[in-house]
């Protein structure tokens, strides 16, 4: 009797989703636009706090898997951000269209982060409490889908066979393979893994200062890998079900310092954080000093009248790209004659000290490569 109350707990609880995600796309969303993120965020909450009170909310046994699916996305996550801000070097990097500022980001970043977790904690309480019913896991993971999938969908993304095939791919697929991902991740784990999934691949946008100009195939194909590569590696792992010999999880947590640190620098210098900022080559005009394919780091926190004859300096031209060429003279007025070392000649013009945006303090050989050929 009590599985037969379950399931049909289960079944009501998710009519009642399926009716939301159908009253979001023809109520709430065209009449109530303004207010439909706190909406959405509402009854998240009340889905999960209502499939708690009625299914339960159970403890997960097996935190050696959780622990292990925590570290696959965390470095799975860390080296998405790495590559995607590493095919800006050439791409090019554009500006955060939402405000960094501390009260207005509270205020972009308070809807999105409920509803994630909510959502997150809800799939993991569904999932647990029909373990034994695929049918009901598959259908939960569906639906979960269609309500993410609702915020995208926009006037235009079905007007156009182009615009149909490019909301698919870049859209619908990425979103549901992450859906998958995060299912599997919470059937066999519990929900911490898939709320850090979440949380670092969907909120970031609010907080980093640049962000990589990719179009929609690159966008959709790293969207892809990422939780493709997750769902991989997690699978091996509950396939060997061994994850790691004591002593080798000693040696990994001592090894993992440096890496993490040096990870975390890399990071914060492509993704614009900071006074460093990465920048790929993709002319030889500096050669042989810098060649196509390296990229340099600059240092945007400087002085102006530091500056000195050789030093390389990075500047924006008239046409606003930046250029890398050195220092060959200072003219009264303090702005700057500059040179590309394998040029014949000096630039045309004049490097005011408003055009000047870091000064180059090393290169990384070959890094930018890579990124090249997404141009």
């Amino acid at each position: 009797m009590e599985k037969k109350n379950k399931l049909m707990i289960s079944i009501i609880i998710s009519v009642i989703f399926l009716l939301y995600v159908i009253a979001y796309r023809v109520f709430i969303y065209p009449k109530l636009m303004i207010h439909s993120e706190a909406i959405s965020a509402s009854f998240a909450i009340l889905l999960f706090g209502a499939s708690s009170l009625l299914l339960g909310f159970r403890k997960h046994n097996n935190d050696k898997w959780t622990t292990q699916f925590i570290k696959v996305v965390l470095v799975s996550c860390i080296f998405y951000f790495i590559c995607i801000y590493a095919v800006g070097l050439v791409t090019g990097y554009l500006n955060n269209s939402y405000s960094t500022e501390i009260s207005l980001l509270v205020d972009n970043l308070l809807f999105p982060w409920v509803i994630i977790i909510a959502i997150e904690l809800f799939r993991y309480v569904f999932i647990k409490a029909n373990r034994d019913n695929m049918v009901l896991v598959f259908l939960i993971t569906g639906l979960i889908y269609l309500f993410e999938i609702n915020f995208y969908i926009k006037g235009d993304s079905f007007a156009t066979f182009d615009r149909t095939f490019e909301f698919t791919t870049s859209i619908c697929i990425p979103i549901l393979l992450k859906s998958i991902m995060c299912s599997y991740l919470v059937y066999y784990g519990d929900y911490r893994s898939t709320v850090l999934y979440r949380i670092l691949t969907e909120l970031y946008i609010y907080v980093v200062p640049l962000q990589p100009n990719l179009n929609s195939f690159v966008t959709s194909i790293a969207n892809l890998l990422l939780p493709f590569s997750i769902l991989v590696v997690s699978t091996k792992i509950i396939e060997e079900n061994v994850l790691y010999r004591s002593k080798s999880k000693v040696l990994f947590k001592v090894l993992d310092i440096p890496v993490i640190i040096l990870l975390g620098f890399f990071a914060c210098v492509v993704l614009g954080i900071g006074p460093y900022k990465l920048i790929g080559i993709e002319t030889g005009s500096m050669l042989p000093h810098y060649h196509i394919g390296d990229a340099v780091v600059i240092n945007e926190d400087f002085n102006i009248e530091d500056i000195k004859v050789d030093d390389v300096i990075a500047y924006e031209n008239k046409d606003g790209l930046l250029i890398i060429h050195r220092v060959i003279k200072i003219n009264a007025d303090n702005s700057f004659i500059t040179k590309g070392d394998a040029n014949n000649t000096p630039d045309s013009l004049y490097v005011t000290k408003e055009k000047v945006r870091g000064v180059v303090k090393f290169k990384i050989p070959f890094i930018a490569y890579p990124a090249l050929f997404f141009k």
